[in-house]
């Protein structure tokens, strides 16, 4: 995961993730232009039409999370009580809503904290 934004340059993936992501990414920046034919051709060397299917269904409903997350101003929620101690994010108690939605857990709930980012 953590190498995932130097997927070009980092050697430890396969032809077939390489295909993979260069695929995802084509498919995600599509308004900057088109999906380069290089792209497609390499992720139909590596997969089937099912697939390819799969694969770009995945990704479409990933990105529309993203862009409503996005849109709505929701901060990126992080569940680790480990993350928190260590000054990443702040607690947040139920109650506080972000784009009207109460936290992830605390649906229901009085005095549940979740965490957000500072």
């Amino acid at each position: 995961m953590h190498l995932l934004n130097a997927w070009r340059e980092a050697p430890v993936y396969t032809e077939r993730e390489r295909a993979a992501l260069g695929w995802i990414e084509a498919i995600t920046l599509v308004t900057q232009g088109h999906v380069p034919d290089e792209a497609f051709e390499a992720v139909r060397q590596q997969f089937s039409e099912k697939e390819i299917v799969d694969l770009t269904a995945a990704a479409i409903a990933i990105n529309s999370w993203n862009r409503i997350a996005i849109a709505f101003r929701v901060p990126p929620q992080v569940e680790s009580k480990k993350a928190a101690a260590l000054g990443a994010i702040k607690p947040r108690e139920c109650g506080e809503s972000v784009a009207g939605a109460l936290p992830r857990g605390c649906q229901g709930q009085r005095k549940v904290t979740s965490y957000v980012k500072k």
